[in-house]
């Protein structure tokens, strides 16, 4: 065994713990007995100190006090107390006592022991108590002074006390002076010492009794020795005899006292202590060395078998490295996706691995051991460069290149050592040639699935105008032949046609909504309506199609409702009237439908309100329930043909429903019927009748208001600002069915029309003038309504403040707003209704006479 393997070894590292073990115990030892015997040797040499301070200082006062009553006695015997004047009296013992804080009372008695003189009337209790014996035994036993004291008693102090014989010169007795001193004094002068290494100070008298101790508490504690081991010292100490100037001291395991008698006085003094409370300071020191000299024996136990532990585990990391190692190169040999390196703080290249190693052209044994730029081309070997650079200062990093015709993926990251340092770095390079075909492939497949969303789009928009602009010819010249009074024949077969139209434009009106729905761009409007007037327009447009079938319509309105609501009337009354129409569409025979509005709480100032459509038709069955709102679906596909209708309608309520905030449900048995409702909460809006409108009552006690007509308006002159005569109106339509039946509209309320089949007409006619409003329709051929308007508003003259209307079946989400933000002043749509049309001709002459416009002035 070398000297190497020794001191590596962990018999070597064993041997050298229990050394210093061993050592630190020594030492630890050495240092607690000797701080212990310099602890004892303190106490000693401060309690000697200590009782001589004590002792000279109660002998000190004694002989003021014998000085002060020598010089009072001579003054007071030569006059005899007892014809002395009081006020004399009092002179003479306060200025003798004016130097003798520590007297506690002070008294004079005369021959006939009468007191004379009270320093403290009614101090103390036990001096009134003595005095008549020291009193007698001065006037009997010729004693010139008398020093005694009294232990303490109850709650009382003990007290020291002095007394003087007074005597004329032939000896005759005159009284005597009595002074009683409290220890309190005493001790208040020894709290300037330092009382460090003392537990207990006594004040005894000649026959060993306790006159004071400190701490004061022994004093009241009714045993002011104690009954430990300092009590007991204490005790044996008092039992000594002690010469008068002598010193005894006593001492064992408990502790130790020093006792000391006064030279002139009847009185010791006494100090002492207890080992526990002397070393207590010392023993925390001992338990602290002994818990540090623990703790390193166990932290020198636990080192080694750390240290056994750690070279087992280094051994066994080491062949497990290995293993690792192995197993690392044979999954990088494997790696299917491309290639795996390992380069050093030089960027030289350490492990080459991956099957992708044949593919990029290059071989492992080229590449290790080398920088990259010596076997990749230079584009490919700067980016390397760049990325390694980027790691070694300890970040991540992803790269993409393109290597012999293949796209590869390269992440990058810092390799650390055992003290977090950058040591080396790896890169792994994954073949992505394939996915990013793939991703390629579903690039230009997401790009034409949105150019076919926005054909479809564009497909609907344009699928709409063509079929709304023939649709609006057909109801408008149907209903200018209704409004002629033709034969009952031709009304009957005009109102067929004008069904029939009714039901395509619902159709249109459903599949624009579907669309709206499917593009995300159905929003609301939020204005405020009365519910009862919209849920009874409703009911009274609805009422003559249920009496033709002999089913009866009824509506039940709830306690509490508020009638004025804020929220988009326009969808709840789509919503309602589809609901209501498939009611009656799939009831026959006498039955009955019911529509009922229940109020179901109020929180804040919203109102909750279940809406709920009762029929007693033909009901749904169970299993088609789930199915009933999906798109263009129906109950049973015969229904197309007996009932009509897209399938449409019931997906578009709930997508309505949704949108308010609501949850569309249905409840149905076959043969007895179904129960379509829904609840919304809606902000409560406080609202009075419209002026204008006029109050509609209904034979079940439902009324609402109707709108103010707005022909008087157009008709009369437009208002104090409008024209005298009726308005010259430019009908701007390419259709000339449309142009027929509203220029019969228009003339038929005193306007006059001058029709333009197309946008370039249409300029011509408002440069000639005598043009005071435009009915524009968006899509015409040469040039479109939105080009026409644009170049008016370019005009320079007065001609750009004319009023526009747009008139088009363009109806998709956003066409309103993107008409008016090309300079028309109101929006129609086909198929054009007679209300509609004059509220926006109203409208838009309005905003002309606004910003200036006072008509076309006359045609050349």
């Amino acid at each position: 065994m070398n000297r190497e393997r020794l001191q590596g070894s962990p018999l070597s590292q064993s041997l050298f713990l229990i050394m210093t073990l061993v050592l630190c115990v020594v030492i630890s030892v050495v240092y607690l007995l000797d701080d212990r015997g310099r602890i004892r040797e303190t106490a000693h040499e401060r309690m000697q100190n200590h009782i001589w301070i004590l002792a000279e200082y109660a002998e000190r006062l004694f002989d003021s006090i014998d000085g002060t009553f020598l010089r009072l006695a001579r003054d007071i015997q030569e006059a005899d107390p007892a014809r002395m004047p009081r006020q004399e009296l009092d002179r003479l013992v306060q200025t003798a006592m004016v130097y003798l804080p520590e007297m506690a009372n002070c008294l004079v008695l005369d021959a006939e022991g009468t007191v004379r003189y009270v320093m403290y009337p009614g101090r103390s209790a036990a001096i009134a108590q003595q005095y008549r014996t020291f009193f007698e035994r001065h006037r009997d036993q010729w004693d010139q002074v008398i020093i005694t004291s009294q232990p303490p008693v109850g709650n009382e102090l003990g007290y020291m006390f002095f007394s003087r014989r007074l005597q004329d010169r032939s000896g005759e007795f005159k009284g005597i002076l009595l002074a009683a001193v409290a220890p309190e004094a005493y001790f208040e002068e020894h709290r300037h010492y330092d009382p460090e290494f003392m537990d207990a100070v006594l004040l005894l008298d000649s026959q060993s009794r306790v006159i004071a101790s400190w701490p004061m508490s022994r004093m009241f504690s009714g045993d002011p020795l104690g009954t430990g081991a300092l009590g007991t010292l204490f005790s044996q100490a008092s039992r000594i005899p002690i010469a008068p100037g002598a010193t005894e001291t006593l001492e064992n395991v408990g502790g130790a006292v020093l006792m000391h008698s006064l030279a002139r006085y009847p009185l010791r003094v006494a100090v002492g202590y207890t080992s526990k409370s002397l070393f207590e300071a010392w023993s925390t020191r001992r338990n602290i060395v002994v818990f540090f000299v623990t703790m390193l024996g166990i932290l020198g136990v636990w080192s080694f078998i750390a240290s056994y532990g750690q070279r087992q585990m280094v051994a066994r990391a080491r062949s497990v490295l290995m293993r690792r190692e192995q197993d690392y190169r044979q999954l990088a040999e494997n790696f299917p996706a491309g290639i795996i390196m390992l380069f050093d703080r030089h960027g030289r290249i350490t492990i080459a691995e991956g099957q992708g190693l044949e593919a990029a052209g290059l071989h492992r044994v080229q590449m290790e051991g080398h920088l990259p730029e010596a076997f990749f081309p230079e584009d490919v070997a700067s980016v390397f460069a760049a990325h390694h650079a980027f790691v070694l200062s300890g970040k991540y990093t992803t790269f993409t290149l393109s290597m012999q015709g293949r796209i590869y993926q390269g992440h990058s990251l810092p390799l650390m050592n055992d003290r977090g340092d950058v040591e080396s770095g790896m890169t792994v390079l994954t073949d992505v040639t394939r996915r990013e075909e793939y991703e390629t492939v579903l690039r230009r497949a997401k790009d034409a699935a949105e150019h076919a969303s926005q054909v479809k789009g564009q497909f609907v928009a344009n699928i709409s105008h063509e079929l709304r602009t023939p649709i609006s010819g057909i109801m408008g010249i149907t209903e200018v032949a209704l409004s002629e009074g033709p034969p009952q024949k031709w009304r009957r077969h005009f109102t067929i046609i004008k069904n029939v139209s009714d039901g395509l434009l619902n159709v249109i009106n459903d599949v624009l909504d579907f669309s709206r729905i499917e593009a995300g761009k159905l929003s609301l409007d939020n204005r405020p309506f009365n519910l009862f007037d919209l849920v009874g327009g409703i009911l009274e447009a609805m009422r003559l199609r249920a009496s033709q079938k002999g089913l009866v319509l009824d509506v039940d309105f709830g306690h509490g409702i508020e009638p004025w609501l804020s929220g988009d009337p326009g969808r709840l009354r789509q919503v309602l009237v589809n609901l209501i129409d498939n009611a009656i569409k799939f009831t026959e025979g006498e039955g009955r439908i019911h529509v009922s509005l229940t109020r179901v709480g109020a929180v804040r100032e919203r109102q909750g309100i279940l809406f709920s459509v009762t029929d007693t038709g033909i009901g749904i069955p169970e299993n088609r329930l789930d199915d009933l709102f999906d798109s263009f679906s129906q109950v049973d596909g015969t229904l197309t043909r007996q009932y009509g209708g897209s399938g449409l309608g019931l997906s578009i309520c709930r997508h309505l429903v949704e949108l308010m905030g609501g949850n569309l449900r249905v409840e149905s048995t076959v043969g007895k019927g179904s129960k379509f409702y829904f609840s919304l909460s809606l902000p409560v809006h406080v609202q009075s009748l419209q002026p204008g409108g006029k109050h509609v009552e209904y034979p079940d006690g439902l009324g609402f208001v109707e709108p103010a007509v707005l022909s008087g308006d157009m008709t009369g002159g437009g208002g104090a600002d409008g024209p005298l005569s009726g308005l010259r109106i430019l009908l701007a339509e390419d259709n000339e069915l449309n142009q027929e039946f509203l220029t019969y509209f228009l003339e038929d309320f005193g306007h006059v029309v001058t029709p333009a089949h197309n946008g370039e007409e249409a300029l011509q006619r408002i440069a000639e003038g005598g043009v005071d409003i435009v009915l524009m329709d968006v899509q015409m051929p040469v040039l479109s309504g939105v080009q026409a308007t644009r170049m008016i508003r370019e005009m320079q003259g007065e001609e750009r403040l004319m009023p526009v209307v747009a008139l088009t079946a363009h109806a998709l989400s956003g066409d309103r707003e993107r008409f008016l933000k090309e300079g028309m002043d109101a929006f129609v749509g086909k198929p054009v209704g007679k209300d509609e049309l004059f509220t926006s001709l109203q409208q838009a002459w309005q905003i002309a006479r606004s910003r200036g416009w006072k008509g076309g002035g006359k045609a050349a």
